[in-house]
């Protein structure tokens, strides 16, 4: 009975070393293994190319966007035009909320007088 214990857990014990890992529970080893083929990949020419690539898109767009800053500020009468149409489109606004407003005074003062 005790050489089917000691046996047991022998075999448990293999079973365990034979085990995948957990996943994130990888070993140092293949840390450091994973961390230089990243290196390495960040190092090739290829990954340089699309990274410079990447970099210029960036810088460019950044470039439009501040032109398109400057052009607004420096242009005084494109600022009032714009601040004159986001005020009509206020009012509008405001004109509407007002008009839903009385038309739902209307039916519940009409829904009031139908029951009476």
């Amino acid at each position: 009975a005790r050489l089917a214990e000691v046996a047991e857990q022998e075999r448990l014990a293999e079973e365990k070393r034979a085990a995948p890992s957990p996943a994130g529970a990888a070993s140092p080893a293949v840390r450091v293994g994973h961390r230089e083929h990243q290196q390495s990949y960040k190092d090739s020419p290829l990954y340089q190319k699309q990274r410079q690539k990447i970099d210029a898109a960036e810088a460019e767009e950044a470039k439009v966007a501040a032109e398109e800053a400057a052009k607004q500020v420096a242009d005084p009468e494109a600022t009032k035009a714009a601040e004159g149409a986001a005020k009509q489109v206020a009012e509008e606004a405001a004109k509407q909320v007002a008009a839903e407003a009385a038309a739902e005074e209307a039916r519940v003062a009409a829904a009031e007088e139908a029951r009476v």
